[in-house]
C-alpha cells in the first residue's frame, strides 16, 4: 500500500518580503557604524601624516637652527632678481626629513618651480601628503604641468602676504631679504623662524593644518597645493578673477583668517582683498567665507592641525573665531582657554 507523500510546508511570499525587509533594516543600521569605523581609520591615518611632516620639520630646525622658509621668493644668491621667482614651497624642502631623498634630489631649486626641467618631481605622489578622506584630483590637460596634489598646508597667520607688492609702510617687506614678508604664523615668503621665535608655546601654536579639496569641486580641479611647487592654475568653476587669488595659490600656506571650513567665494575674492589690503581683510566680515584660502577637510566636524610640540589635535569647524586665529599665530600673546578646541 502506498503511503500519501508529506508535502513540506514552504515560504510564503508575505514571510519572503519580511525577511528581506528585516535584511534591509539592519544593513541600515549597520552601515553607518561601518562608514563611522572607516571615517575614524582614514581620520588616523591623517593624524599619523601629519605627526610624520611634525617630525620631519622638527628634524629640518635641528639640522639647520630653523624651521623652512615658507615658499622661496627670490634669491639673494642672485641680488633679488625680480624676474628669479621659484616658489619651491616647505613642502620641497623638508623631502630628505621623509625619506623622499631621490625626490629632493630630483628638483632643481636653481630654476622655478614651473619650468618642465622640474616635471619628474612633479608627478611624485607622496601618500604622507595625502589625506585618505581627501578627495584625488586628476592631472592636467596635455600641455599644462600637473602639480602634484596634498591635503596639508603651513599656516601663515594673519596677514595676506601673497598677493601684495608691499611699499613703504608697516609691515613693508625687508629688501636686503628679497622682499621677505614677516607674516604671524610659522610659514611666510622668503623668510623662516627659529622655535625661539614661537613665544605664544609651541603646544598653543598651530603650524600645518588641513586643505581638502572641497566637497562640490570637479574631479579635474587643480584646485589643491603642489608639494613641490607653488602655483596652480585657477579652476573656471571659481571665477574670481583674471589675477591672484583666481589663477594663482601658493603651495606653502593657508590663513586662519576665513573660518575653518568655510565654502569658496566663487566670484569676487580679489575685489574682497584688494578694497581692503593685507591687513584690514582680517575685520572684513566677507573674509571669513574665503574658503579657498583658508583651512578645510571632509572629515566630519572639523580638521586636524599639526601643532608646534608635535601633537596633533582635531579642531572642530564651531571654534570661536578669534580662538581659532589665536592659535594661528605664533608670536601675539594671546590667551587661549584650554576648552577652546
Amino acid at each position: 500500500m502506498r503511503q500519501k507523500a508529506t508535502s513540506r510546508p514552504g515560504f510564503t511570499l508575505i514571510e519572503l518580503l519580511v525577511v528581506i525587509a528585516i535584511i534591509g533594516v539592519l544593513i541600515a543600521l549597520l552601515l553607518p557604524a561601518v562608514q563611522a569605523a572607516r571615517e575614524a581609520a582614514r581620520r588616523s591615518q591623517c593624524t599619523n601624516n601629519l605627526k610624520q611632516i611634525g617630525l620631519a620639520l622638527a628634524n629640518y630646525e635641528s639640522a639647520f637652527g630653523s624651521f623652512p622658509i615658507g615658499d622661496i621668493y627670490q634669491d639673494p644668491k642672485r641680488g633679488c632678481d625680480a624676474n628669479f621667482d621659484p616658489k619651491h614651497s616647505w613642502m620641497a624642502l623638508i623631502l630628505p626629513q621623509i625619506e623622499q631623498g631621490a625626490d629632493y634630489n630630483a628638483v632643481n631649486f636653481s630654476l622655478p618651480y614651473n619650468t618642465f626641467a622640474n616635471v619628474t618631481c612633479y608627478n611624485v605622489s607622496l601618500s604622507v601628503y595625502l589625506c585618505p578622506t581627501d578627495g584625488r584630483n586628476e592631472k592636467l590637460p596635455a600641455g599644462f604641468i600637473s602639480i602634484v596634489q596634498t591635503s596639508y598646508a603651513g599656516v601663515r597667520g594673519l596677514t595676506e602676504n601673497m598677493g601684495y607688492t608691499y611699499t613703504a609702510g608697516p609691515g613693508a617687506p625687508n629688501p636686503d631679504r628679497c622682499f621677505a614678508i614677516d607674516g604671524e604664523g610659522l610659514f611666510g615668503r622668503n623668510i623662516s623662524y627659529r622655535i625661539s621665535e614661537v613665544t605664544d608655546g609651541l603646544s598653543n601654536t598651530t603650524i600645518v593644518g588641513e586643505v581638502s579639496r572641497f566637497l562640490d569641486e570637479p574631479s579635474g580641479s587643480p584646485f589643491n597645493f603642489g608639494h613641490i611647487g607653488g602655483a596652480w592654475v585657477g579652476p573656471s568653476w571659481l571665477a574670481a578673477s583674471p589675477t591672484w587669488p583666481g589663477d594663482l595659490r601658493l603651495s606653502s600656506g593657508a590663513y586662519v583668517v576665513p573660518r575653518l571650513n568655510a565654502k569658496p567665494i566663487k566670484n569676487g575674492a580679489t575685489s574682497v582683498l584688494t578694497s581692503v589690503g593685507p591687513f584690514g581683510w582680517v575685520n572684513n566680515p566677507p573674509s571669513l567665507e574665503l574658503g579657498q584660502l583658508g583651512f578645510r577637510s571632509r572629515h566630519p566636524g572639523g580638521a586636524n592641525f599639526l601643532f608646534g610640540d608635535g601633537s596633533v589635535k582635531f579642531v572642530k569647524d564651531s571654534i570661536n573665531k578669534n580662538s581659532y586665529r589665536a592659535l594661528g599665530t605664533r608670536a601675539l600673546s594671546e590667551v587661549i582657554s584650554s576648552d577652546a578646541l
